[in-house]
């Protein structure tokens, strides 16, 4: 998540969620469609977009994560939400990113951007945390892993900044010969 022009920390992004099938080649076509689930946008004053879905096919689809809230004047912002259960044998939520917060009545001042969810094969990025530097970008997730990007944080006399973007996703498609 991205920030309001006051002191905020942005809530990190949501992962994305895991999905997995073993299917006989018989119940593939001659072609399948493999997409890849781009990761999500962060934030410039307003939260971070949300994560797309990778597939193959129609057989499996996991579901991208939700943007982290944007941070508001000395208060919490929300993480985003794990990208919710998709198709295939065994599929899990992806993890909820970590909320940012801060705090202008403290001393010293100081603001936090949440770390984003961890997808299934790691790649949650990193929190930051700013007491007396005006501003920092939120941290970038890694590709091809389907983690959240973290938020940013600023003081209300730091410039525009933005939340990190999120992991793309990844298909993987093993085949046995037996």
């Amino acid at each position: 998540g991205g920030f309001s022009t006051q002191n905020s920390g942005g809530g990190g992004g949501g992962a994305g969620a895991y999905s997995e099938s073993l299917r006989l080649a018989t119940a593939l076509g001659a072609t399948e469609t493999v997409t890849i689930g781009g990761g999500g946008a962060g934030g410039d004053g307003v939260g971070g977009a949300n994560g797309g879905a990778s597939s193959l096919g129609t057989l499996v689809t996991a579901n991208g994560g939700a943007g982290g809230a944007v941070g508001l004047n000395d208060s919490y912002a929300d993480g985003g939400a794990g990208g919710t259960t998709g198709t295939g044998q065994l599929t899990r939520p992806g993890q909820k990113g970590e909320p940012g917060f801060s705090d202008a009545v403290a001393t010293p001042v100081f603001a936090m951007g949440g770390a984003g969810g961890a997808g299934f094969q790691g790649g949650a990025a990193p929190s930051i945390f700013i007491s007396g530097d005006p501003a920092l970008a939120g941290n970038a997730a890694p590709a091809n892993r389907g983690g959240g990007g973290g938020g940013a944080a600023r003081f209300a006399t730091g410039g525009s900044i933005s939340g990190g973007a999120g992991g793309s996703g990844i298909v993987i498609v093993q085949e046995f010969i037996g």
